[in-house]
């Protein structure tokens, strides 16, 4: 049928499968991030039976619709699906730190490239627009952070997270 089951997913990738129940995780927000479409099984069956991939418009019947997710993240699944995250931080350099739990650095700094953010480096972490750290485990360097002048705007995990599922990322939400 011309697909291929990605290993990697920082691999490129236009299809998200998964079950009609959506959990919030990396791979699924990265996806969103990447403007993947979110399909149910139903949609592998489907191109099974069809004997080639159902895509353009006609993939969309196949979108998860979870109403239980859209409640419980306070989000629109459909606003998500059809708008391009590609340019949510737009012209943002942004210092992900290494300390950051549950989640993979890389994996944080592949969703600010996938919305549009430029990564910066521990060397440039005073020049960056926004710096994503970790509470506990960084607060030496947010002090430091905090005491120079016009500092980054210093934020939780959840500013990224929650912003993709919002179409809106919000610092005063999420600010440290």
């Amino acid at each position: 049928m011309g697909a291929k089951c990605i290993e990697d997913i920082d691999d490129e990738f236009q299809i998200y499968l998964t079950d009609d129940k959506l959990a919030r995780n990396v791979k699924l927000l990265l996806s969103m991030a990447k403007g993947a479409k979110i399909v149910s099984l139903k949609w592998f069956e489907a191109c099974q039976k069809a004997g080639k991939l159902i895509l353009n418009k006609d993939i969309e019947k196949y979108y998860i619709n979870d109403k239980e997710f859209e409640k419980a993240y306070q989000c629109n699944l459909k606003q998500i699906y059809s708008n391009d995250l590609s340019n949510l931080l737009e012209n943002q350099k942004v210092y992900v730190s290494k300390n950051i739990k549950g989640v993979a650095k890389a994996q944080l700094e592949t969703i600010v490239s996938a919305i549009g953010g430029t990564i910066s480096n521990e060397r440039q972490l005073k020049s960056s627009n926004i710096c994503i750290m970790d509470l506990e485990n960084d607060a030496k360097q947010i002090i430091e952070l905090k005491k120079t002048k016009n500092h980054p705007h210093i934020v939780k995990i959840h500013y990224l997270l929650d912003g993709i599922l919002k179409l809106k990322l919000n610092v005063a939400d999420h600010s440290i």
